[in-house]
């Protein structure tokens, strides 16, 4: 039997993704309140391509979620989940669904009931994933957790079956998913000009948000964690200080070169082969950006990750406006809602998301010590990634 050791850098990696999502959205934000994107446009440009490459953080946050569930949930001995699939999944969605119905709560405080009452259905059921075209009616960023149902459900499935190919097949696997996406964003882009501007808007929503070509981050994900779990002891860790510091350093650049490469590309294909060597390199804890992941502020914000994620967009829309009369958001107020955001998700998560999932899960037969045991296994945080035991084939 052997006992998995804490992964803290690759909590870090997951709170810096929800980061970038949320400066992305901020911008978003101000564009619809004030007409531009404000002191960001004033950046130099690399520092400002960076800044807004949040699209690329959508593919990192699936590879995570698919790395960290094989992390946490991988029997070696019986080659499947560890546990039963209705434990698994109940796991998983009582920690979103409590906090996505209170985010949809706040918002129809806030903004009134608008719109069809299929689409509010379909939006309160994690549904939007699977109709895109509702995505933009409510939480916009809840189409991730959408997906990561969807993933949810499948995740044994595929497990079971990846952990059965042999491991010097991981890499042209991962290659083919890479070059199907690839392939992919060739396809939207040669034929999308050739439809009208409403027909546009309906493809774009199916080609971003459908589980379709999300799949490919997350079984990529799953790939990476049964890898490193194969591989978890190395004996030349020297390499892998120099691998991780030159991924970390070549994963930045690209960031900084998002705006002059086609959105599509950027955000569902080119950066999966440098996100999946990402984040094996700071599983295995080496190089300058693991160094700062593994910092106990990160850890501990990261815990709050995935409640961040959800809760930002609803936080956005009722702080942008109280800046009007300065005419945009000055960058004290930017910096101000970070903190807000920041403090916000740390009282969600401890006071609400967590005693709502530990309560469910009780409530459902688990009992307060199972409950207790897998309490954060939602989002990859130090939490969730606390240390399994795990039985191997006897030699």
């Amino acid at each position: 039997m052997i006992r998995r050791r804490e992964l803290p850098a690759i909590s870090g990696i997951r709170l810096l993704a929800i980061l970038q999502l949320v400066i992305l959205h901020s911008v978003a934000h101000h564009r619809v309140v004030f007409g531009n994107t404000g002191f960001f446009d004033s950046l130099p440009a690399p520092l400002n391509g960076l800044l807004l490459s949040g699209p690329t953080a959508t593919g990192l946050f699936f590879i995570l979620s698919g790395f960290i569930l094989t992390y946490v949930y991988y029997d070696e001995g019986k080659r499947d989940i560890r546990i039963p699939f209705r434990q698994f999944f109940l796991n998983r969605v009582s920690r979103i669904y409590p906090l996505h119905i209170l985010m949809l709560v706040f918002l129809a405080a806030i903004l009134g009931f608008s719109g069809s009452f299929q689409d509010w259905l379909i939006n309160a059921i994690l549904a939007q994933t699977v109709v895109p075209t509702t995505i933009n009616s409510w939480n916009t960023p809840a189409w991730a957790a959408s997906t990561m149902v969807v993933f949810y459900i499948f995740f044994p499935i595929l497990l079971r079956n990846l952990a059965r190919i042999p491991g010097s097949f991981f890499g042209i696997l991962g290659l083919l998913l890479f070059a199907i996406n690839l392939g992919l964003c060739g396809l939207f882009l040669e034929h999308f000009e050739a439809y009208g501007s409403e027909i546009r808007k309906t493809i774009i929503l199916w080609f971003y948000y459908s589980p379709v070509i999300w799949i490919a981050y997350f079984v990529s994900g799953i790939l990476a964690g049964l890898f490193f779990i194969g591989h978890m002891e190395l004996k030349k860790q020297w390499i892998w200080v120099i691998l991780g510091t030159a991924v970390a350093l070549f994963y930045g650049f690209s960031l900084t070169k998002v705006s002059a490469t086609p959105h599509v590309f950027m955000r569902h294909s080119l950066m999966l082969p440098s996100q999946v060597l990402l984040v094996l390199t700071l599983a295995y804890g080496h190089g300058i950006l693991a160094d700062i992941c593994k910092r106990p502020i990160m850890v501990r914000l990261s815990k709050a990750s995935f409640t961040m994620y959800l809760l930002h967009s609803p936080l956005l829309t009722v702080f942008v406006p109280l800046f009007k009369g300065y005419g945009e958001l000055p960058v004290w107020g930017f910096f101000s809602f970070i903190l807000l955001l920041l403090a916000c998700s740390l009282v969600l998560e401890d006071h609400f998301v967590e005693p709502i999932r530990r309560f469910i899960m009780s409530r459902l037969g688990y009992g307060r010590s199972s409950a207790k045991k897998d309490s954060s296994i939602m989002t990859p945080n130090l939490e969730e990634i606390r240390a399994r035991v795990v039985h191997r084939n006897p030699v």
